[in-house]
């Protein structure tokens, strides 16, 4: 061998050796500490694409566990807002802050989707959250006639506001009126009698918080203000 060739194989010779000491599969040191490959075999490659990731956090964020399969539901149900732009109402409050502001313990909320009703509008997404001896909705919606009705949430807030909301109770009529209050929306109206309250997000959709909850007023508005600065976050 020529003292040519003898140098160009001692060079390959340690080119081989520095990329197989690069790649080589890293242990567990005797720190106990895991390595680079160890994190890998915990989170394989393609185990959960960029989608499946994001409803992960959202089911978790809403107080469910991320299984397989609730994942799969809830990308499922994602892909049929898609085209309406709709987003999905559970993953817009934690259970964890639902359970902060209500004093209630988070085993004891229950959190359901409202929006799985075939019959149901294709323009609002909403959600509930349940415990024993009370409960809230959250419901976001859009303008159903685009071409038709321009400024739809101003109107809609408007409409509030002059019309109130009836029911009857007793065999009796009763109308509640609404009133603005300082919210997170370009409009904000509520009535705190029947626990409800409505908030414009950037003249896109009408964000509806309902109570089913015995709450002081004063304590109500206090909390509704705060749920929808989390919502209207999570809409940003």
């Amino acid at each position: 061998m020529t003292k040519y060739n003898t140098f160009l194989f001692i060079l390959c010779a340690s080119m081989l050796l520095v990329f197989a000491c690069k790649n080589d599969p890293k242990q567990t040191g005797a720190d106990g500490k895991e390595t680079a490959n160890n994190e890998i075999e915990k989170f394989p490659t393609n185990s959960y694409s960029r989608d499946s990731a994001k409803a992960a956090v959202k089911l978790k964020m809403a107080g469910q566990e991320p299984t397989p399969e609730k994942i799969a539901e809830f990308l499922k149900e994602n892909k049929g807002t898609q085209s309406t732009g709709l987003p999905m109402a559970c993953g817009l409050v934690g259970k964890a802050m639902v359970s902060k502001e209500m004093g209630v313990s988070e085993t004891e909320i229950s959190v359901t989707n409202g929006s799985r009703n075939p019959n149901g509008s294709k323009n609002s997404r909403s959600c509930f959250w349940r415990w024993a001896d009370g409960g809230m909705l959250i419901q976001v919606s859009q303008n159903p006639l685009p071409d038709e009705i321009p400024n739809w949430t101003e109107k809609y807030i408007d409409a509030k506001k002059v019309q109130g909301e009836r029911n009857i109770i007793e065999g009796k009529t009763v109308k509640y009126a609404f009133e603005d209050f300082k919210g997170p929306g370009t409009k904000n109206v509520y009535n705190t009698e029947i626990g409800r309250y409505y908030s414009v997000y950037q003249d896109k959709y009408v964000v509806n918080l309902i109570f089913n909850h015995n709450i002081e007023a004063r304590k109500q508005l206090r909390i509704a203000k705060s749920l929808l600065e989390e919502v209207f976050k999570n809409l940003d």
